[in-house]
């Protein structure tokens, strides 16, 4: 799949929040991730209406709806970043966030906003 090219990020796919990592769903680290990313999700309002992870067990996504008034996905893609680093515990750099990120906006701007990830996936 195209999208490992992204090791997690955040995009909008019309009122959603499609939030993902390739990381080894299976991995203890990965299920942390999400655990944490979860528990920061509810605190700030957001919604989780689906999660799920692909058929190879590698990618896991989630369907988040935003806080009313919310259509930022930045707050979101730093917060994955942190629970990232906080489940790995290591520090992250803010250029070695920030090339991630440029990373995973490329490969979900280049399939169409994320619909072609999203239906890879099956999210939709």
């Amino acid at each position: 799949m195209e999208g490992f090219a992204a090791h997690r990020g955040v995009y909008r796919f019309q009122e959603v929040l499609i939030v993902f990592g390739n990381d080894g769903y299976a991995t203890p680290e990965a299920q942390r991730e999400v655990e944490l990313l979860k528990e920061w999700l509810s605190t700030h309002g957001y919604t989780v209406e689906k999660f799920g992870v692909s058929n190879d067990g590698h990618t896991w996504y989630m369907c988040v709806v935003a806080p009313e008034g919310m259509r930022a996905t930045e707050p979101v893609e730093q917060a994955l970043w942190s629970c990232w680093s906080k489940a790995l515990r290591i520090t992250l750099t803010d250029e070695s966030v920030e090339y991630q990120q440029k990373i995973a906006r490329r490969v979900c701007k280049k399939n169409a906003a994320g619909s072609l990830l999203a239906k890879e996936l099956a999210i939709l």
